[in-house]
């Protein structure tokens, strides 16, 4: 990231730790079975106000983003803040697999993977079923734009909820 918007690293780490501390941001962490591989991945970085994150992209309406990839990031974003209080949040990222939010409450991982479309193709579900079988977890999530259903795939069960609901 730093790179990309030509500051030196020290100095993008520096911003990152004020924005977190000024509870703007929050810094999620990759959700992998080793501490050390855990902590040699980068974090997944949230805006706590989606009036910000609109603001800093200069979008001023949600639906019409000036980029398409912007209204995924919206989402979820909203998805992330209205979840956050239930456990602790992370993300999963590993040899391009991906799922947008784990929350662990208790001794349970809850998978979460957002879609900003309304219709699901057969692949969108392809890294939330490996998480879940991976980690042998038979109920997972898919938050999208469309209806409210649930499918039942590779024998796990797999919610699609509308994120109007949250």
């Amino acid at each position: 990231m730093s790179r990309q918007i030509q500051i030196k690293y020290y100095s993008a780490q520096n911003k990152i730790r004020i924005l977190e501390e000024l509870y703007l941001i929050d810094l999620l962490k990759n959700k992998l079975n080793s501490i050390r591989a855990q902590e040699a991945s980068f974090d997944k970085i949230f805006s706590n106000s989606i009036n910000l994150l609109n603001n800093v992209l200069n979008i001023t309406d949600p639906e019409k983003p000036l980029y398409s990839a912007f209204k995924g990031h919206i989402i979820e974003t909203y998805i992330y803040n209205a979840i956050k209080s239930i456990g602790t949040i992370n993300y999963y990222n590993k040899n391009h697999k991906e799922v947008d939010l784990i929350i662990s409450y208790e001794d349970t991982l809850i998978p979460i993977e957002v879609k900003s479309s309304n219709k699901l193709k057969k692949t969108d579900f392809n890294h939330l079923l490996f998480y879940m079988t991976k980690n042998k977890i038979n109920t997972g999530y898919m938050v999208y734009s469309g209806e409210l259903d649930k499918i039942e795939k590779e024998g796990k069960t797999i919610y699609l909820l509308p994120y109007w609901l949250f």
